[in-house]
């Protein structure tokens, strides 16, 4: 990527509102043009919504409502008086979900993670821009063996194994875009590279997202199931992908390239999430009778520090439970979990150059 302009429309430079850790629905809708709001005192409940898209929430529960899907949530927002309150962490899941054009800056608080500022920033779809390539990343490799399975499988034999039965159902299904592996063999990457490696690949319009494949492991030999991940918002997160995006981009004054890695940390955490939910309908579907979904969730994985790009992990199944570890070796899950992934790519794909 040479220029933020092939991505972004346009930054209202100049609107910052300090915010401690919480925000109001009237603060959020003042903060970007579109946003609807409404609240019920009286029901205990509130509405965002913004285009064609709308969030219910209600006063106390960990969770909200987006059409026919459920989003948990870590803390629960609630009414103080007449206004009603959203806690940092889930402003943050309302403005993903609704891909509401707002950017946030978050810094740490002791042991909390608050919201201090946020610029109001307007996006565009990436209509002209080229989806151009996807990079899997196989987890571990080298000396990091991961999580140990039954009858000496390893983690990263695993995670290499599914890697590249995706990479040939990608091939043959997006013939049109280069598919990368960070590894083809058993060789060591520090998770930082991985990440720098895909940047790499980022020039002028083009474009592409980074998968990394992974095996989960449990106490329990009962734990099972796939899960899919993106990255939390947090300062050390930000901090990396401002650091890739330096790498990357060099030239031009700080406080632009500033704007920029705030514009970019709001479309690629909303994109990420985008494709994190494609990824787990699309599974579910594929592996519907094999292994179910454990859901989709927000994490610190250092791996998907830094990326440019929209970035999930998947957890596959558990190796420690003796029949997920079975079924991921064999042909026929390795084939439907590579489906499952192509057509949510495929969907991506048209949902974020039109959204």
């Amino acid at each position: 990527m040479t220029s933020a302009r092939n991505t972004f429309f346009l930054v209202l430079l100049g609107i910052l509102f300090p915010l401690h850790a919480e925000m109001s629905l009237s603060k959020l809708k003042s903060m970007s043009p579109g946003i609807q709001t409404q609240t019920d005192p009286l029901s205990l409940k509130a509405v965002v919504s913004y285009r064609k898209k709308k969030v219910l929430m209600a006063d106390g529960e960990k969770f909200f409502i987006a059409g026919a899907y459920r989003q948990y949530l870590n803390e629960a927002p609630f009414f103080r008086g007449t206004e009603f309150i959203l806690p940092d962490s889930v402003a943050e899941e309302v403005i993903s979900e609704l891909g509401i054009p707002v950017g946030i800056r978050a810094e740490k608080n002791g042991t909390k993670t608050d919201i201090r500022e946020a610029v109001a920033l307007e996006t565009k779809p990436r209509r002209g821009a080229n989806f151009s390539f996807i990079v899997i990343d196989p987890g571990h490799g080298g000396k990091d063996p991961g999580a140990p399975g039954p009858k000496g499988l390893q983690e990263k034999e695993l995670a290499l194994k599914l890697s590249v039965t995706l990479a040939t159902v990608l091939k043959k299904k997006f013939p049109d875009k280069k598919i990368y592996l960070t590894r083809g063999d058993d060789r060591f990457l520090e998770l930082g590279e991985r990440s720098r490696l895909a940047n790499k690949l980022m020039k002028g319009d083009n474009w592409g997202v980074f998968i990394s494949i992974h095996g989960n492991a449990s106490l329990s030999p009962k734990s099972h199931g796939f899960e899919v991940y993106y990255l939390s918002l947090n300062p050390e997160n930000e901090e990396s992908r401002r650091v890739m995006l330096r790498e990357n981009q060099s030239s031009g004054p700080a406080d632009v390239r500033s704007i920029e890695s705030w514009m970019l940390n709001a479309r690629i955490q909303t994109e990420s999430k985008m494709l994190a939910r494609l990824m787990n309908s699309r599974l579910s579907s594929r592996l519907e009778g094999l292994v179910s979904s454990r859901g989709i969730k927000r994490a610190d994985f250092a791996v998907l520090r830094g990326s440019l790009m929209p970035a999930i992990l998947v957890e596959a199944g558990y190796l420690t439970n003796p029949r997920e570890a079975s079924l991921m070796t064999g042909w026929k899950y390795r084939t439907r979990f590579a489906l499952g992934i192509a057509e949510a790519l495929e969907e991506f794909s048209v949902k974020v150059q039109n959204e």
